[in-house]
């Protein structure tokens, strides 16, 4: 598959970015009049679960990306066939553990963020444990987009975000404007997030078709990327902690509401802050390729 240009990959990216921050400031308003400032905070703590866990993968997404990208540059099919298979796995494996944590975690997180003061109890405990599907659904969409990130396939990746979130919003604000309460808001949320999931999925299966999506028993090639992987998991954690822990203590002291008005404009300014991550993920897998093809002169 052809390679988008550097300079079509930063365009991409950077529309990937001014999209969602246009999305989130137009839905916003109509969120929190529509659901009360207690309820949005609470949809703003079920959305951050994902976003705050999903990215405990031990650096497995950097260091995947990193491996695929000398793999695929090298022609050597076989090994990012193997990567593929053992970190689709690994990732399933690593899921699926901290979403059944999360889901048997349910009681005692409701009182933890005081969710009782948005919706009743019963309806608390459905709502985390929603969180916790969202949340293996997020990490297995991560896992999947490892191989179109090493094929700096940014375009398209930007393009199925926008879409995805326009269609997420798009739901949940219908939903909250006629009134129809968190549960069918979060269920909508999943739908959209496994509808992105089987895109991904396709894809990978165009991209590559000799994948195969058998569960691996031995992870020779996952072992090469311990050392870089921790050192990209501490700087990913340190980040996570940064953008997403703040809600989660905010909610403990004081609640729900604080959450929603607290998020607005912490939201808004966090669009801006990104900025530099979307620009180095596009530059890093071509700068992999180019030193796996020993390219110097072009890096």
């Amino acid at each position: 598959n052809e390679r988008p240009s550097g300079l079509r990959s930063g365009l991409f990216s950077v529309s990937g970015l001014t999209a969602p921050a246009l999305i989130y400031l137009v839905v916003t308003p109509i969120l929190v009049r529509c659901l009360g400032d207690a309820r949005y905070g609470l949809l703003v703590i079920f959305l951050s679960i994902p976003a705050f866990l999903g990215n405990v993968d031990f650096g497995l997404g950097a260091g995947g990306v990193l491996s695929m990208g000398r793999a695929l540059a090298t022609n050597n099919t076989l090994k990012a066939v193997a990567l593929h298979r053992e970190m689709i796995t690994i990732f399933s494996l690593l899921g699926g553990i901290m979403a059944a944590a999360l889901y048997l975690a349910a009681p005692r997180i409701v009182g933890i963020l005081g969710l009782v003061q948005a919706v009743d109890y019963p309806q608390a405990l459905v709502l985390v444990r929603f969180g916790a599907a969202a949340l293996l659904l997020s990490v297995l969409t991560a896992s999947v987009s490892i191989l179109p990130r090493a094929l700096e396939q940014f375009p398209t990746i930007t393009m199925i975000q926008v879409l995805g979130k326009v269609i997420l919003w798009f739901g949940v604000t219908t939903m909250a404007f006629r009134g129809l309460g968190l549960i069918p808001i979060f269920l909508w949320v999943l739908a959209v997030e496994i509808l992105v999931l089987a895109v991904y999925v396709v894809w990978n299966m165009w991209l590559l078709p000799a994948l195969s999506w058998l569960p691996a028993s031995r992870f020779h090639v996952v072992r090469g990327l311990v050392s870089y992987s921790s050192h990209a998991f501490i700087a990913q954690l340190s980040s996570s902690f940064a953008y997403h822990m703040d809600k989660f203590l905010l909610a403990y002291f004081l609640g729900p509401a604080s959450v929603a008005y607290y998020s607005v404009a912490v939201g808004s300014a966090s669009k801006i802050l990104v900025l530099a991550g979307v620009m180095s993920a596009f530059v890093f897998p071509p700068a992999v390729g180019l030193n796996a093809a020993a390219a110097a002169d072009e890096l």
